[in-house]
């Protein structure tokens, strides 16, 4: 491919210059370009006839000043001495050329007169240039330069030209033949010849370019004027085949254009027939045509407006105005073009899709469809499906221009979403049939938009889409179905039953059931399957209400909506309703009816209730003890009950009305203080108050109020109450001496106690150590007969013996009854100091199980202990814990009989340790329960008790565990056993 290049460049090269210097002449048989190239050569000659006419006055002027010598006609001078003859020569040329320019003259003419002046002007200066004996070839290669520029030479002329002018300079110079005779010229002239053999060369060239460039920028010329004529011919087209009516009018609104379309519509056989008539006769209303001249007049512009038009014949229709005013450059109306399109089958159309989304709207009575005109959108494509063009509501509605469209480089993927329709419309646009068809657009902001379109095919190929934004209309239908099934799902998820229906029957107003919800089935009980189609009266208006029913039907009818209170039969009998009903009268069918029925039985009962609570608590106010009130920052007392008026000794209300409060006050100091502490808490509770009655006397009041404020946060008014405790406050400082005089005995009991306990304890503990002496001194049963002396019977020592340890027993319960009366004295004093600290309870359950195994043992008692592994920590005191499980532990080993169970556990609870003793004893008496932790109590009592105790370790346990801030509880049931659970806080450890 490369070798073919290079042999194929030479040729192409060739080619062009072969085209330019022998070929011209064909492009000069286009006239236009002739007479383009005889304009410009007439300009051309226009300025070297000026041009060099300013030269020759300046080298007149200039050369006298800088010593020239001015002579009449050629001889031997000096090279600054000026021929004025031969500069009249030159002028004259010069003076030719222009007055040719002002003449219109043909491009031959122009090209020869052009090559005439040069030669004659380059003889000239050479025949001056010989006399004066200087060579002046610069002066001629100029002239030639601006001859070569100012005329369109073709290239071949321009060489021609050179060649001339190189032949004149070899003839003419000072060496040349004329003057010398020799053929071959001498130095200088054979070392100016390769230069003027480069600038002829050089400017043949040039001329050659600019002749094509010439010849491109007519051929530019040429194709924008085709292009030109073609859209001409195109809008002219689109004029004449556009089904829409196309116009123009002066800026005196007279007709001065319209299409056949515009012809047809108002039924005019020409345009000259239609500028006859009176423009007021097209409008089916007159004052319509001022009010559009007035709207186009202040906006300049009427942009998609309904017109009624009129025709020729009288009848109307109904046409889609679109018109603009053109001014010119002074701002003036130029003139009004528009077009008007038939839209009265569109309109058909919109009624009757208006009519469609009304009977697909009979559930919904408050909707209405209505479809808003849309602008026609035209776009027209050749018969290669190339867009052509498209009209100014085409690029509002999809917001592309016609250029961007056009330059864009798949219009049609960037106008269809879907492939599949994309494809659709090329074949929709191929049938073009006549009809409408919905398409999915894109507009150039990424908006998707519904329209429809339909097509018309021009007779030379090309087509026409006419397309309608029914953006708003699919909208609509996708909400109307969103907004029906919303109904639906709303219809049948109400918790309240609905019944929807249809009205029958003249007088007794038929309820025949259409539908009804979920709620309605489960709570009248019917299946929808069972009563569809029936009267609704049937199954739940009880026998008693018929006519009431039918009267409420009637109502409802008459006003279209209605709200009462019924009763109606459901599955549980006979029940109160709030009933609201809807009506609505078909055009085309009976009355529909929509009913709910709110279950208001409850709330029914609950007024009733309210109202039997209302006139209890306005007869618990006016019989009440305590005096009641209301008061309000402006007027005081507005409400007081008979009892506040016979507290402060008043004889009626309405006089305490009239009185400042500050006078019930013994101090009113204390009743501002009161009003300012409760606008500051909200509230004033069991305040102590000295009031006066009328008559002077006080009393002692124990207050409430409570302030209530309006939305901003200020005070209404202040309700409250006042109980006399006047008496009660007596009492209380009677109570108070005697409980000081109480307080007094315990601490002398207390103290009696501890002093008796310690004179008593001391002397016990000796008679325990004596009795246990003499019990060990004693020998036993088995050896008392070997070892006690002859005189003294063994049977004796063994009374002895048995003595001795009752003695012991007998103050061992003494002392243990003396401890727990000490302990217990001191709980209650409250002189017991306890250490709380983490205590490991688990431990403490092992340690006591392990001292009772022996006694439990010796009673054929099974004792076991269930404590986790996880560790049991309690905050507690330790003697104080370990005091409570040996008191629980010992009680159940008291009360267990032989062959009985005693259990031990312990288990972490949310914030506790829960400790339980359970056995399976003989039980507590539920009468003695609620006294179990008294001090001195005991179920058994007298001398036919079965067990021994004092009735003192329960009561020392509970005040134990109740200062460990813990809490016990027993439950137990006779003849199966008692359970005690302790709950101590838990520690972390």
């Amino acid at each position: 491919m490369a070798s073919l290049s290079v042999r194929r460049a030479p040729d192409r090269t060739k080619e062009l210059l072969w085209a330019l210097l022998f070929r011209t002449g064909a492009y000069e048989e286009d006239d236009r370009f002739r007479k383009r190239l005889a304009r410009m050569s007439r300009t051309g000659l226009q300025w070297a006839g000026a041009v060099g006419l300013l030269g020759i006055f300046l080298h007149l002027l200039i050369s006298p000043l800088l010593g020239g010598t001015v002579v009449w006609t050629a001889q031997s001078a000096s090279p600054t001495t000026v021929f004025l003859l031969n500069n009249l020569i030159l002028a004259g040329l010069c003076a030719g050329l222009a007055g040719l320019a002002r003449r219109d003259v043909s491009l031959d003419v122009s090209r020869f007169a052009m090559a005439v002046a040069l030669l004659g002007s380059a003889a000239v200066s050479l025949h001056a240039g010989a006399y004066k004996g200087i060579s002046t070839p610069q002066y001629i290669i100029v002239m030639y330069l601006l001859a070569a520029i100012a005329v369109p030479y073709k290239p071949w002329q321009t060489l021609s030209l050179g060649v001339a002018l190189s032949l004149l300079v070899y003839a003419l110079a000072p060496e040349g033949p004329l003057w010398t005779g020799a053929l071959v010229p001498a130095p200088p002239f054979t070392d100016t010849l390769p230069l003027l053999v480069i600038v002829v060369a050089l400017f043949t060239g040039t001329s050659a370019f600019l002749y094509a460039t010439r010849l491109k920028e007519h051929r530019s010329y040429r194709q924008t004027l085709e292009e030109l004529r073609h859209h001409e011919e195109l809008l002219q087209s689109i004029a004449e085949e556009v089904p829409g009516g196309i116009y123009r009018s002066d800026s005196a609104r007279n007709l001065v254009y319209a299409n056949e379309a515009f012809l047809e519509m108002f039924g005019y056989e020409d345009l000259e027939s239609l500028r006859a008539a009176n423009p007021e006769s097209l409008y089916a209303s007159a004052p319509a045509r001022e009010r559009l001249i007035k709207v186009e007049r202040e906006q300049g512009s009427i942009d998609g407006a309904e017109v009624e038009y009129k025709r020729k014949d009288g009848s109307t229709f109904t046409g889609l105005l679109n018109s603009r005013t053109v001014f010119d450059e002074q701002g003036n109306v130029k003139y009004h073009d528009g077009v008007v399109t038939d839209i009265t089958k569109l309109k058909q159309r919109e009624r009757e899709l208006i009519e469609a989304k009304t009977k697909a709207e009979d559930a919904r009575e408050h909707f209405r469809l209505i479809l808003n005109a849309v602008p026609v959108m035209i776009d027209v494509f050749d018969e290669d499906g190339t867009l052509l063009m498209v009209n100014e509501h085409w690029e509002d509605v999809l917001g592309w221009t016609e250029e961007e469209i056009k330059e864009h480089p798949a219009p049609l993927e960037a106008l269809y979403v879907d492939p599949e329709e994309r494809r659709e419309s090329v074949r929709f646009m191929e049938e073009a049939p006549d009809e409408w068809r919905d398409f999915t657009f894109q507009t150039k902001d990424g908006e998707i938009i519904d329209t429809t379109w339909t097509n018309v095919r021009l007779p030379d190929g090309r087509r026409i889409g006419i397309g309608l934004d029914i953006t708003e209309r699919k909208e609509f239908e996708r909400a109307l179905r969103e907004e029906r099934d919303r109904f639906a799902t709303l219809f049948q998820s109400l918790p309240t039953p609905v019944v929807h229906g249809e009205i029958r029957g003249d007088q007794k107003q038929t309820v025949l059931v259409s539908d009804v919800n979920a709620s309605f089935e489960e709570i009248f009980g019917y299946d929808r399957e069972e009563i569809l189609g029936e009267d609704l009266h049937d199954f739940i208006v009880p026998s008693e209400d018929e006519d009431e029913a039918v009267e409420i039907n009637r109502l409802a009818i008459e006003e279209g909506t209605l709200q009462t209170e019924v009763k109606r039969l459901t599955a549980d009998g006979v029940r109160d309703f709030h009933l609201q009903a809807a009506m609505r009268k078909r055009s085309d069918g009976p009355t529909e009816t929509y009913a709910i029925y709110s279950d208001i039985t409850e709330l029914k009962q609950m007024e009733q209730k309210l109202r039997v609570r209302e006139q209890w608590l306005r007869s618990i106010t006016q019989n009440i003890s305590d005096g009641i009130f209301r008061s309000t920052p402006e007027q005081g007392l507005v409400y007081v009950n008979k009892a506040y008026a016979d507290m402060f000794g008043y004889d009626s209300r309405d006089e305490l009305y009239q009185i400042d409060s500050s006078e019930m006050y013994a101090n009113p100091e204390v009743r501002d203080r009161l009003v300012q502490l409760e606008n500051e808490q909200g509230s004033i509770d069991e305040v102590e108050v000295e009031f006066q009655r009328k008559d002077g006397s006080t009393f002692i009041g124990f207050l409430n109020s409570t302030v209530v404020r309006d939305e901003d946060g200020n005070p209404l008014y202040y309700d409250g109450a006042i109980a006399d405790i006047t008496e009660l406050k007596q009492k209380e400082r009677e109570l108070q001496r005697a409980k000081e005089e109480a307080e007094e005995a315990n601490r002398l009991k207390s103290a009696f106690l501890a002093n008796m306990s310690h004179e008593i304890r001391t002397p016990l503990t000796s008679i325990i150590g004596f009795a246990e002496a003499i019990g060990d001194a004693l020998p036993s049963a088995d050896t008392a007969d070997e070892t006690a002396p002859a005189e003294i019977d063994p049977q004796a020592f063994q009374e002895v013996r048995r003595f001795s340890r009752l003695i012991e027993r007998s103050g061992q319960r003494l002392l243990e009854t003396l401890n727990s009366v000490l302990n217990l004295s001191k709980l209650e004093a409250g002189s017991m100091e306890l250490t709380l600290e983490p205590i490991n309870a688990g431990q403490e359950i092992h340690e006591t199980a392990e001292l009772f195994a022996q006694r439990a043992r010796k009673q054929d008692i099974e004792l076991k202990a269930e404590v986790p592994d996880s560790s049991l920590w309690v905050q507690a005191d330790r003697g104080a814990l370990e005091r409570v499980l040996h008191n629980l532990l010992s009680n159940a080993v008291k009360f267990t009989e032989p062959g009985g169970r005693i259990t031990l556990r312990a288990r972490n609870g949310a914030d506790t340790v829960n400790l339980e003793v359970e056995d399976t004893g003989v039980g507590i008496d539920p009468d003695f329960l609620p006294h179990l932790f008294d001090a001195f109590q005991q179920e058994s009592k007298g001398p036919d008790r079965s067990h021994e105790g004092n009735g003192l370790g329960m009561a020392v346990t509970k005040q134990l565990v109740d200062h460990m801030n813990g809490t016990i509880e027993v439950e137990s049931e006779p003849g199966e056993g008692t359970c005690f659970s302790v709950r101590l806080p838990r520690a972390s450890h």
